[in-house]
């Protein structure tokens, strides 16, 4: 019980880290474009 909910709260922080990377990931793509529109 306890090592099933440790798994489902680890498979959840690693899905937040992801999505945070991915939102970056996102950030930097858009500054990358206004440079390249810039140009």
């Amino acid at each position: 019980m306890s090592l099933s909910k440790h798994a489902d709260i680890s498979f959840v922080n690693n899905v937040r880290e992801q999505s945070e990377k991915l939102e970056s990931l996102k950030q930097i793509i858009r500054d990358i474009q206004k440079v390249g529109a810039c140009r």
